[in-house]
């Protein structure tokens, strides 16, 4: 049987859908982990900047360089995560002047657990494809991650 063709217009609508079911099973798995609903994108961005930065801690003016916002307006949404209790803001030894921003514990709890949930689905779905189409898959997924991250 032949595999069915998908026009590339397509392919944007499913990585959508995947983000939905994703969405949806985690809020079904661990819904004391999912974010509110009134979490916004810009709140994500900061969490994700947090997590990816080395030492998982940033200062408001470099995640404001990062996320073409102004420091002020990396402050304001610094202190909705503050007072959801997600990220906390520290001051370290090495230097005093310098307040960073951190994973709270509770958002550190909720990064581990959506983490171990996302790596039990990744190997649930994935485990039904073909080893070789399945290493093409995370090739070509890789490539497009690289295009986008030049953009």
């Amino acid at each position: 049987m032949a595999e069915e063709v998908i026009p590339e217009a397509e392919i944007w609508k499913m990585f959508w859908r995947i983000g939905e079911n994703l969405r949806r099973v985690l809020a079904q798995k661990r819904p004391e982990y999912v974010l509110n609903k009134s979490t916004t994108l810009s709140q994500l961005k900061v969490i994700q900047q947090v997590v990816n930065t080395p030492n998982q801690r940033i200062r408001i003016k470099d995640l404001a360089a990062l996320l073409d916002i102004t420091s002020g307006g990396v402050s304001q949404i610094v202190n909705n995560l503050v007072r959801d209790g997600i990220v906390e803001r520290r001051v370290y030894p090495e230097d005093r002047r310098v307040t960073w921003v951190v994973l709270s514990e509770k958002g550190e709890n909720m990064r581990r657990q959506a983490e171990e949930i996302f790596n039990e689905l990744t190997e649930h779905v994935m485990s039904e494809i073909d080893p070789e189409r399945r290493a093409l898959f995370v090739s070509v997924l890789n490539d497009v991650y690289r295009r986008f991250s030049k953009l």
